[in-house]
């Protein structure tokens, strides 16, 4: 699967990595697992108490939220439902910010034939065919979906190793955000080892300008040089 080149709110390009057909698929059944746990326990219920669900309280206790789940879900856990969080995996807009209510119902709607018409088969072939990870729901909602990377890959975290008696040089680098600073070190990250081009440059001078207007300080280093100090300012004040 392709990575998908994204545009952040920092106006930086990273890469995330778009979520296989096969990761899709394993979130999926997850999510059948929850249901399928949940309406044994609704049987459990039935058969404990003696009673039969009338037509009415049946579409209320199984029907709804089967048909409104995904929705639900992806609303109130930021793009995830258990499969998803199980399978570490996020619904995103097509930049890459957070995908809001409308971007998720949209999404919704499009399931009739993404998948419950089709038994998802139009919902996988249009995957494989656009190649960023999208159904017709999330070309439609302009959304796709991630992988998250793993919270113990050193290179998405802020981690940098600084001497016991580091000076500080930015002390204004303390206004930025833990989530800001993630992005400035996944831009340094990429820097470091990628080829040296014209875009890579002007991505590093951009990168510089935005958090000198963040911190709003101007320096005289190289961005690189420039980057690396903010990340080692960073983590020299909030060393624990």
């Amino acid at each position: 699967m392709e990575n998908l080149n994204i545009n952040t709110v920092q106006n930086v390009e990273i890469e995330n990595k778009v979520a296989g057909v096969g990761d899709r698929i394993l979130a999926y059944l997850f999510d059948m697992l929850v249901f399928m746990g949940y309406f044994l326990f609704l049987g459990l219920i039935s058969y404990f108490i003696k009673t039969d669900f009338d037509t009415t309280m049946l579409i209320i206790l199984i029907l709804f939220p089967y048909g409104f789940y995904d929705l639900i879900a992806e609303t109130f856990f930021d793009g995830q439902s258990f499969g998803k969080r199980m399978m570490k995996i996020r619904v995103v807009r097509i930049n890459g910010t957070q995908a809001s209510f409308y971007n998720y119902f949209i999404r919704w709607i499009f399931r009739l034939i993404d998948i419950s018409i089709s038994s998802g088969v139009i919902g996988m072939v249009t995957m494989i065919i656009n190649g960023k990870g999208q159904r017709l729901g999330d070309l439609a909602a302009g959304t796709t979906v991630v992988r998250l990377k793993r919270k113990n890959n050193i290179e998405s975290t802020i981690y940098q190793e600084i001497p016991e008696d580091y000076k500080p040089v930015f002390v204004s680098v303390q206004n930025i955000s833990e989530k800001d600073m993630k992005i400035i070190n996944k831009v340094f990250q990429h820097l470091k080892t990628a080829e040296r081009n014209n875009e890579n440059i002007n991505l590093a001078y951009k990168t510089k300008k935005k958090v000198e207007t963040a911190i709003k300080q101007q320096s005289e280093l190289k961005p690189m040089q420039f980057l690396e100090t903010i990340l080692k300012d960073y983590n020299y004040y909030n060393k624990s």
